[in-house]
C-alpha cells in the first residue's frame, strides 16, 4: 500500500513521506481490496493526466479547480460514462479532503467539478394514497393474491431492492421483541439486517403459518398460487404490478424498483440528513440517495406510509458486543462482574441487568476487584454517561463501558472531562451481532475506563486502540 509510483514526483515536497502515510491510512477506510486497487488506479490515470498535460505541478497544494475541471474535461472526451468520471473524481477529492485534515493543502480544489447531469426524465411515484390502492386491489383470499400483496407491501415499506426480498426465505426471518429482523443481501454479497414495522411482521408471520413455509422454502414464490423452488423473477411480478395499477385506476405505470423510489423519495422528506437516509436504504453513498431527490417532484412529504424507523434505534441498542474485544479484556485480568446492557443470552459479565430492568434505575453494586461492563445502547448515551458519573461518585468506579467515539458531541466532552479515567480508542470499526447477522458499524468505537489501570493493563488496551489518560 502507498502511493502510486508513476507520478510520485508529483508530491516530492519535504513532507512526501509524510503524505505517503496518509494515503496509507486513507485506503485503510475501504474494507475492499477491489476497491483500494481501482481507487489506486484513479490515482495513476490523474497522475499521468498531470504529467502530459501540467509537468509543472509539484505537489498537492498546487492542484487547483481549474486543473481538476480540465481533468474532468479529459476523462469526458474519452467517452466515460457520468458515473465513472464522478468515481475518479470523488476518489481524488476524499483523499484531498484527508490532506486538509491533516493541514497538509489548504482547500480541496474537487468542489462541484462533477459532469454535467444528463436531463432527468420524470418517472412514476406512487405516493401514500396512490399505494394503498394497489395493495387493496389483492385477492389475500387465495395464495397467490395473498403472497403478491405481502411483496408488494414488504418491497413499499422496506426501500429494499427487488433482489433482496424475492430472494428472502423462512430462515432469513427472525423474531425480535414485537417485530420480524430479516436479513438481506447486498450487492457485493454484503449481508444486513432490518426491521419490519409491526403490522407487516404480524401478516408476514402468519403467512409463514398458513402456508406450512419450511425454513428453506423462499416466502415469494410460484406463479398462479403454485409454489415452486425459485423466488419470484422480477419480469413476473412487474407484470403482477401493471395489472394491479390497472385494477387501481391509476394513470401512471410502474415498477418493482418504483416501489424502492416512492419509499426513499418520501424519507428524503421525512429525514433531513442525506447520511440517514442512506443508512435506512443501504445505499452506500448519500449522493446516491439524493438521485431520487432530483427526480422527484415531491407532494405530501409528510403523509410517508408505513415505515416505522423508530423501531430502528430500538435494534441498534441490542447490538452484541465482538467476542475478540471482550476476550482482550479478560485476559488482561479484568473481572467482569456485571454487565449493565446485555441480556441472560449474550451476557459478557456473570451478572447482568437487562433492559427489562432497566440499568438506569438502579445502583450498579460490584464487589472488591470485580469491574462493571456495558456495551451502552445507542439511544441513550446521554443517560447513560449521566448514570456512569453517578454511580463513579457513589463508588462503583471500576467500570469499562463501550461506546460511539463521538468526539464533537457534548455528551462525550462530558464523558472525556468528568467521567473517564482513560480512553481507548478501538484500532478499526467493530463488527456488532444482531439476530446472528455480524454487521460493520457505521462509527468508530471508544471504550471508556472509570478506574485505575495496572502497567500491564495499560500495555494491553494500547494493543486493541490509542490509549488516551485523562
Amino acid at each position: 500500500m502507498g502511493l502510486p509510483k508513476k507520478k510520485l514526483e508529483v508530491v516530492q515536497a519535504p513532507e512526501a513521506e509524510d503524505i505517503k502515510k496518509i494515503f496509507a491510512t486513507w485506503l485503510l477506510n475501504f474494507p475492499s481490496p477491489h476497491t483500494r486497487r481501482a481507487y489506486k488506479n484513479d490515482f495513476f490515470r490523474f497522475f499521468e493526466f498531470l504529467t502530459a498535460r501540467h509537468p509543472e505541478i509539484k505537489n498537492f497544494g498546487e492542484i487547483t479547480p481549474l486543473i481538476v475541471s480540465s481533468y474532468r474535461d479529459f476523462l469526458v472526451s474519452q467517452k466515460k460514462a457520468n458515473k465513472t468520471t464522478n468515481r475518479k473524481l470523488a476518489t481524488i477529492s476524499s483523499f484531498l479532503t484527508a490532506l486538509v485534515a491533516e493541514q497538509k493543502i489548504k482547500s480541496n480544489p474537487v468542489v462541484c467539478r462533477r459532469p454535467p447531469s444528463e436531463t432527468i426524465r420524470v418517472k412514476t411515484w406512487l405516493n401514500k394514497t396512490e399505494a394503498e390502492k394497489v395493495l387493496a386491489t389483492f385477492n389475500k383470499n387465495n395464495p397467490s393474491g395473498r403472497m403478491n400483496h405481502l411483496l408488494t407491501k414488504t418491497l413499499y415499506q422496506s426501500a429494499q431492492r427487488f433482489s433482496s426480498i424475492a430472494n428472502l426465505k423462512v430462515k432469513d426471518l427472525a423474531e425480535m421483541n414485537d417485530f420480524l429482523v430479516i436479513t438481506i443481501e447486498l450487492k457485493g454479497g454484503r449481508k444486513k439486517i432490518l426491521p419490519l414495522p409491526k403490522l407487516l411482521s404480524l401478516e408476514l408471520k402468519s403467512y409463514v403459518k398458513d402456508e406450512k413455509l419450511k425454513p428453506d422454502d423462499y416466502l415469494f414464490t410460484g406463479k398462479k398460487g403454485v409454489r415452486t423452488n425459485k423466488p419470484i423473477d422480477n419480469k413476473s411480478f412487474n407484470e403482477v404490478l401493471r395489472v394491479a395499477g390497472k385494477r387501481a385506476k391509476l394513470k401512471k405505470t410502474f415498477t418493482s424498483h418504483r416501489l424502492r423510489a416512492s419509499t426513499l423519495s418520501d424519507l428524503i422528506g421525512k429525514y433531513e440528513l442525506a447520511r440517514i437516509q442512506a443508512q435506512i436504504s443501504f445505499h452506500k453513498s448519500a449522493d446516491t440517495l439524493m438521485i431520487y431527490k432530483n427526480e422527484r417532484d415531491f407532494e405530501d412529504l409528510e403523509t410517508n406510509l408505513l415505515l416505522e424507523n423508530e423501531s430502528k434505534e430500538q435494534f441498534r441498542d441490542n447490538y452484541e458486543t465482538p467476542e475478540w474485544l471482550i476476550g482482550a479484556i479478560k485476559k488482561l485480568g479484568f473481572n467482569l462482574a456485571l454487565d449493565i446492557a446485555g441480556t441472560e443470552e449474550n451476557k459478557k459479565a456473570s451478572r447482568v441487568i437487562t433492559a427489562e430492568q432497566n440499568a438506569l434505575l438502579q445502583d450498579w453494586v460490584i464487589e472488591k476487584d470485580e469491574w462493571i461492563y456495558g456495551n451502552i445502547p445507542y439511544s441513550k448515551k446521554e443517560l447513560f454517561v449521566a448514570k456512569m458519573l453517578e454511580q463513579k461518585n457513589k463508588g462503583y468506579s471500576r467500570q469499562l463501558q463501550l461506546l460511539p467515539a463521538s468526539v464533537d458531541t457534548q455528551w462525550f466532552k462530558k464523558l472525556r472531562d468528568e467521567v473517564a479515567d482513560y480512553l481507548v480508542f478501538i484500532n478499526k470499526r467493530l463488527s456488532f451481532k444482531l439476530a446472528g447477522v455480524e454487521e460493520n458499524a457505521k462509527f468508530p468505537s471508544v471504550l471508556a475506563v472509570v478506574g485505575e489501570l495496572t502497567e500491564d493493563q495499560k500495555s494491553g488496551l494500547k494493543a486493541i486502540g490509542w490509549l488516551v489518560p485523562k
